[in-house]
């Protein structure tokens, strides 16, 4: 489920969620990425919300939405440090925007 939800999270964000198989590749003195063939930016990987860094995103965003309070509220300010706290939160997440969005 970790890649459709990840995918789903991000779209829900109102980003993109890279079709990197199919960009092209670029390289430069700083690195390398793809440029995504549907918001034709240059990108390095994808949200992975198991992650820290990707989950802190997240976090944020939900922490700013209407109507999901009582889902955040239910997690601990600590529910970042631990992997598996961050799976069943983003988990969680991506099966209430699914039923309340009906996708």
């Amino acid at each position: 489920m970790s890649e459709e939800r990840d995918r789903f999270l991000t779209e829900a964000m109102g980003e993109c969620f890279h079709d990197i198989d199919l960009g092209k590749p670029v390289f430069s003195c700083k690195g390398g990425g793809f440029v995504c063939p549907k918001c034709e930016e240059l990108v390095v990987s994808n949200n992975y919300f198991s992650t820290r860094e990707d989950f802190a995103r997240l976090w944020q965003w939900v922490s700013k939405q209407e109507g999901l309070g009582s889902f955040f509220s239910a997690f601990p300010a600590d529910t970042i440090e631990n992997s598996d706290e961050r799976n069943r939160f983003a988990d969680g997440l991506y099966k209430l925007l699914k039923i309340t969005k009906g996708r």
